[in-house]
């Protein structure tokens, strides 16, 4: 408190930056309400996934522990946001996923796993027990947001005091959020293969740079490496994105329905994988 007066300028700089981001981090959750009025309105889940909206819900928790840890209401308000949301997101699959696993590449991709890899595994395991797509996610919200969050806070309960504890809980924080640009990397992936932006609107891209460079400069004023790593990734390809976007745009003009369609079901994945990284 002593030094208050000393540090007025900063201090504005810093909740003007942590208010900004919290704006375009709460608008990149709220992408995906499109999608879902889709799957409202047809009461079915159309083959989307439940695994990046489990993932971005668990990333979520971690980063509340993380703000009750360091006290910043800023980190605190956008992750509880962010879990509410991602909360309805998977209550609404849950109501309407369907009764058996049916791989559907296509939709898997635009939420941002690759279609040979993470989404197709998961659901060929779930149709090999016999699980329908309700149950499969209720087992990954128990293993993970419920389960693996439970084991985290305890461990660090009692096994980490101070420093030691922000330090595993900030690490595991950043090491999510990295993990959460396999969505766009596999975006990008798919936009050099077919080159066509089709499945990468430009302002997702656009918020996702913008996002990661207000909280990159949030954790640099901060002197918060676990805030800083996560972001520093998500500008250089919130960046790369819009130049793949600058590239290979041309070729968008091509079928603008089904670009109009693609974008609401990639901004349905996107966003709900991006933005736990703007954290």
């Amino acid at each position: 408190m002593k030094a208050h007066h000393h540090h007025h300028p900063d201090q504005i700089l810093l909740l003007t930056i942590g208010i900004l981001g919290n704006i375009t981090s709460i608008m990149m959750y709220l992408a995906p309400m499109w999608t879902f009025w889709r799957v409202y309105r047809s009461k079915s889940t159309e083959g989307f996934h439940s695994v990046p909206y489990v993932a971005a819900q668990f990333s979520a928790m971690l980063w509340i522990y993380y703000a009750v840890l360091k006290s910043n209401d800023l980190l605190l308000v956008v992750n509880s946001v962010g879990f509410a949301v991602e909360t309805f997101y998977i209550v609404a699959f849950v109501a309407y996923a369907p009764k058996q696993a049916k791989a559907s590449p296509l939709r898997l991709l635009l939420l941002g796993f690759d279609s040979r890899g993470v989404s197709i595994s998961i659901q060929k395991i779930s149709s090999s027990f016999g699980d329908s797509m309700q149950i499969l996610t209720v087992k990954l919200v128990s293993v993970t947001s419920v389960g693996g969050f439970i084991a985290i806070l305890v461990l660090t309960r009692f096994f980490a005091k101070g420093e030691v504890r922000l330090q595993v809980v900030g690490w595991l924080c950043a090491a999510l959020s990295c993990f959460m640009f396999a969505s766009p990397l596999t975006i990008m992936r798919q936009v050099m293969h077919t080159k066509s932006v089709e499945f990468m609107p430009f302002t997702l891209s656009f918020f996702l740079f913008l996002s990661a460079t207000l909280w990159l400069a949030y954790g640099l004023l901060l002197h918060d490496y676990y805030i800083m790593i996560p972001n520093g990734v998500g500008v250089v390809l919130g960046m790369a994105q819009m130049i793949l976007y600058g590239c290979y745009c041309k070729e968008r003009k091509k079928g603008s329905v089904q670009n109009q369609n693609g974008n609401a079901a990639a901004s349905g994945g996107l966003s709900s994988l991006e933005v736990e990284s703007g954290c």
